[in-house]
């Protein structure tokens, strides 16, 4: 039994590199893997900056559109230790300034915190409420500025800790309404962008080939449309029904429906859905004053060279790209006729139903 294994490992033995390359010690390693990481972060940022730079002035400039999912925008992206990924910490904190109390991590040019804020700027208070450290941070920080109903155009007042002398300052700033949206980058190389109601996720997928950022606006617009319109709570709506349905038959058959119906109610009507978030998100588009309707739609023929397979007419939870894309053209003109006649960019509505 031995002379086998003595054999093998002799035929190893002998199939080992013979080129003589050079010594690498821990410490070159250890300084390397610390430029990786400092390159690794400053990509992540790179990604949120452009997503807060492209979606900051389309949240501002379609509070009327976003019903009462509106809030305070300040043109802070706040971060804490806790909220970032374990791979990032150690360079966000070194490089970003980010701790365990809540950072400014990025400030929007031309918001209302630019100049005011800064980057590295750990929040202690909002109006005089003391924002926890770790993960809570983000979540109290918005219930101490923000409620539905309020008046979201309030000053707010934050205590703020700043500088290598972590000297304590108060800044006031005044912001103006905007959608109640947050706006997330998420690493995943497929191709997708999706709302959930207050967020809006991107990934490194859909980042990459929605390059132009005319694109990139236009794919955010879209999904800020999905949450004006409430779509994510009635496709849950839908899916509920769909599962008291399945209950009912079950209940009189014996035959487990419940989850087949809950499947089938929350993709009820996904193509409508998707329609009207084309249709809405374009005039979010327009009221920026800012994109470029004709170079937002070109996303559709991006997408469907990157995924040929989704190029035919019957489509799936969302309608073909070729039908999107005619469809999208036509809305572009109907804006384009509007701004002509100096109409107001508000979407057409259809007739009520009695």
């Amino acid at each position: 039994m031995k002379k086998p294994i003595l054999l093998a490992l002799l035929l190893l033995s002998s199939c080992v590199p013979t080129s003589k390359t050079p010594p690498v010690s821990s410490e070159e390693a250890l300084s390397e893997v610390r430029l990786q990481q400092q390159f690794a972060a400053q990509e992540r940022m790179k990604q949120l900056e452009r997503l807060y730079r492209v979606g900051s002035p389309i949240l501002a400039a379609n509070a009327p559109l976003c019903g009462e999912k509106v809030w305070p925008y300040h043109g802070m992206m706040l971060e804490s230790l806790k909220s970032v990924p374990d791979v990032y910490k150690d360079a966000m904190q070194i490089f970003y300034g980010v701790e365990n109390q809540l950072t400014a991590a990025y400030i929007v040019k031309g918001s209302p915190a630019d100049g005011k804020i800064f980057t590295g700027d750990q929040i202690l208070k909002a109006n005089g409420i003391a924002i926890p450290s770790g993960s809570k941070g983000l979540r109290e920080f918005y219930e101490a500025i923000w409620e539905q109903g309020r008046d979201v155009t309030l000053p707010l007042t934050l205590t703020v800790e700043r500088g290598r002398n972590k000297k304590q300052e108060d800044v006031t700033l005044y912001p103006t309404p905007a959608c109640a949206s947050m706006l997330v980058y998420e690493r995943d190389d497929e191709v997708n962008a999706y709302a959930n109601g207050f967020k809006i996720i991107f990934t490194t997928g859909m980042m990459r080939v929605a390059s132009d950022d005319h694109m990139l606006a236009g794919v955010l617009a879209h999904e800020l449309a999905h949450n004006a319109r409430l779509h994510i709570e009635s496709q849950q709506v839908n899916q509920l029904i769909g599962q008291i349905a399945g209950l009912i038959v079950e209940a009189g058959t014996g035959m487990n429906f419940s989850d087949l119906l809950a499947d089938l109610g929350s993709e009820a009507f996904s193509q409508d859905f998707e329609t009207e978030a084309d249709y809405v998100g374009l005039y979010m588009l327009a009221r920026t004053n800012k994109y470029d309707l004709g170079k937002a739609i070109e996303m559709q023929r991006r997408f469907a060279a990157e995924y040929p397979e989704s190029i035919h007419l019957a489509g799936t939870t969302h309608p073909s790209t070729a039908k999107r894309f005619l469809s999208l053209k036509k809305t572009v003109a109907e804006i384009k006729e509007k701004q002509a006649n100096g109409l107001p960019l508000v979407p057409a509505q259809k007739p009520p139903i009695f």
